[in-house]
């Protein structure tokens, strides 16, 4: 969540400067950076869904015998398509590349898990929208973070300390209106 603030035009103009002379970044270029935020967003979500359904249907196949049947490359590259619009180099032919061979989260602790990568942005935007986006320094409010977020860990369940954290159930209204698709 902490990455919002890097978007802010305070934060950046608070952050940087120029390493040899310390002038500050001029207000119009901290203006472009932030209209740019978003730029490639649509192709790099889809990416997402498409890693987070791979894992989940690597994960969940319904009985040992039948792992023997799946060919992970078609099923890949298979997804990838339906989800992100975009055909292989052989066009509709699914028999190319080993993708999923890079996808290194796949075996390495997400285990049909990668979704949360995903939710976790839409968490962090909410919590954002919801406390900080009108006043990203607001000294209670991150007082109040540290020490009903921050400071309990793992102490108790995730979704519990975020809805005392909104007052409420999350949402995913504020991801989607960053993105510029909410309805």
């Amino acid at each position: 969540m902490l990455e919002n603030w890097c978007w802010t035009p305070n934060q950046l103009t608070s952050l940087s400067s120029h390493y040899l002379t310390q002038e500050k970044i001029p207000i119009s270029l901290v203006d472009t950076i932030i209209k740019a935020k978003h730029v490639n967003d649509a192709i790099f979500n889809l990416r997402q869904l498409h890693f987070a359904f791979f894992d989940m249907r690597m994960h969940n196949i319904a009985s040992p015998g039948l792992a023997d049947q799946i060919e992970p490359a078609i099923e890949y590259n298979k997804l990838r398509t339906e989800i992100s619009g975009l055909d292989g180099p052989e066009g509709g032919d699914l028999e190319y590349g080993n993708g999923q061979a890079t996808f290194g989260h796949l075996m390495g602790g997400y285990d049909a898990g990668y979704y949360g990568y995903l939710w976790s942005q839409v968490f962090s935007m909410d919590m954002f929208y919801t406390v900080f986006r009108v006043d990203p320094m607001n000294g209670a409010e991150g007082r109040r973070y540290r020490h009903v977020v921050l400071g309990r860990g793992g102490s108790r369940d995730e979704m519990e300390v975020l809805k005392e954290f909104l007052g409420r159930e999350p949402n995913s209204r504020a991801f989607l209106e960053e993105l510029g698709i909410a309805a």
